[in-house]
């Protein structure tokens, strides 16, 4: 007879290189890792190889406890580790770096294609002002 648990939410994490040694530690105290990506961000991941939405790991319910045990004995250890409050869930509230890595990465796409793009509208409106569309 199988017994199905619900997950419980752990910890956000700023990208899968932090969300990977959080599972490599969990899973080797036998805790299973469930990954959530926060909007487009498994998209992103795939496509880009990053997400800047940030990953939620659940563990099951019954293991909440000893994992987050696990976690605070590794921040102990030097290990940065940054845990979202469990009353601040669904509130849209990020930490602090991920949003600032996210506003970085915002203005330096902006900054690139704006000019770009801009660039673009005017040679068109250029060209079709020498063809004689605008007068």
């Amino acid at each position: 007879n199988v017994v199905y648990d619900k997950e419980a939410f752990l910890i956000t994490v700023a990208n899968a290189s932090e969300a990977l040694v959080i599972e490599a530690l969990l899973q080797s105290y036998g805790i299973s890792v469930l990954r959530k990506y926060k909007g487009a961000g498994d998209y992103l991941q795939i496509s880009m190889g990053a997400t800047v939405f940030g990953i939620d790991l659940y563990v099951s319910s019954q293991s909440l406890e000893a994992a987050k045990e696990i976690l605070d004995t590794m921040d102990k250890s030097g290990v940065e580790v940054e845990k979202k409050d469990l009353e601040k869930e669904g509130t849209g509230d990020y930490p602090s770096e991920l949003t600032k890595k996210r506003s970085r990465r915002i203005l330096i796409i902006a900054l690139i294609f704006i000019p770009g793009f801009l660039l673009i509208v005017f040679s068109l409106i250029y060209e079709l002002s020498k063809l004689g569309t605008f007068k």
